[in-house]
């Protein structure tokens, strides 16, 4: 008795630190967006609509820093920076979600059971990799190749007066993210593969369909 009572004893303090750690965690995210809302709302009250439809932020940021602590600079325009973020998400989009299906495709329905696992491990090894590793390998491997490629001394001459080429472009970004992504489509779409009964197959099987013909249904 004496130890079904301690057991219970246990399990409601166990209880209430798990709801104790959670609201901490939710007041934390909570003070974070506060906290990000309040010094970043003079922009916007100095922008209005013009924070996301003016240009040159590279520019105003580079005054911001350069401004005096008693005439600080709050015009900012983040409208390139939507539009690159937009382009290569979409970029990467396009050529991740056909390779990251089909691979799982080929990994569910053509793969046998110890190469499937193998592939299955590998990719969610690679889903688990943090972005910024990713963006540390794009740094250091896909910029220079950009650069060495597609970015030609005459190019490089042609834009001097403007802006120096790095390599450090809409390219290279859309290549990274495209393999930051191929991992996490490819699994979960195998896990969706998964899910669909077997039955279903062979109900497809059955009627006479061809296989490529029950995988695409």
């Amino acid at each position: 008795m004496n130890t079904l009572k301690l057991d219970k004893i246990r399990e409601l303090v166990f209880e209430k630190l798990i709801f104790l750690f959670t609201l901490f965690s939710a007041a934390m995210v909570i003070f974070i967006f506060i906290f990000i809302l309040q010094k970043a709302s003079k922009v916007f009250l100095v922008n209005g609509l013009g924070f996301v439809t003016k240009t040159g932020f590279d520019t105003q940021i580079v005054n911001a820093f350069n401004a005096l602590s008693s005439e600080p600079v709050w015009e900012f325009g983040a409208l390139s920076l939507l539009v690159g973020s937009i382009t290569t998400t979409l970029g990467a989009l396009l050529i991740s979600v056909p390779m990251g299906v089909g691979t799982a495709i080929v990994i569910s329905e053509m793969s046998n059971g110890s190469i499937k696992k193998m592939i299955l491990s590998i990719v969610r090894l690679l889903a688990g990799i943090p972005s910024i590793i990713f963006g540390l390998v794009g740094l250091i491997v896909v910029v220079p190749f950009a650069r060495e490629k597609f970015m030609n001394v005459q190019m490089q001459i042609e834009y001097l007066e403007y802006f120096q080429l790095t390599g450090r472009s809409m390219l290279a970004g859309i290549i990274v993210l495209t393999f930051m992504i191929i991992p996490i489509i490819t699994a979960l779409s195998a896990d969706a593969i998964k899910a669909v009964p077997h039955k279903y197959r062979e109900a497809s099987l059955a009627l006479g369909l061809s296989k490529w013909r029950t995988i695409v249904k």
